[in-house]
């Protein structure tokens, strides 16, 4: 995590080719951090035959 007071950042909010997320908070702080790994998380089961259901309509 590391943040930052570039102005081109100053109007930029959500991620940058999934490799680092941009959140702004109050006082004009930027922070920069890591974009989550989330390939580990498997649904649980009633969830993904909602899932499959909604995508083959």
């Amino acid at each position: 995590m590391g943040t930052s007071k570039n102005p081109l950042l100053k109007d930029f909010r959500g991620h940058i080719d999934k490799t680092i997320v941009v959140k702004q908070y109050p006082g004009d702080r930027i922070i920069l951090t890591a974009y989550p790994a989330m390939n580990w998380i498997k649904p649980m089961k009633p969830k993904m035959n909602k899932y499959l259901y909604l995508k083959m309509q």
